[in-house]
């Protein structure tokens, strides 16, 4: 569930690790909330290379996903 478009500088969060999203691809917002999904490019892109991802600034270490991790989109 999406409640405000998804824009650059906002954070990604996976469970407690935040990332910096840098790009938005036109058609990520749409995808995210038809279809449940969206690609996330951990590759600091200013400008998104897919209409669908997502490209954040990878930290310093990759996040662990695992089943039942939670992603969070906050509005900066």
């Amino acid at each position: 569930l999406t409640v405000a478009p998804i824009e650059v500088e906002q954070t990604l969060w996976i469970d407690q690790q935040a990332f910096a999203i840098t790009a938005v691809g036109e058609v990520a917002q749409r995808n995210l909330d038809s279809l449940g999904h969206v690609t996330i490019k951990l590759d600091a892109a200013d400008e998104a290379g897919l209409a669908g991802a997502i490209h954040v600034a990878p930290a310093a270490a990759p996040p662990d996903l695992q089943i039942g991790s939670t992603l969070v989109i906050e509005a900066a």
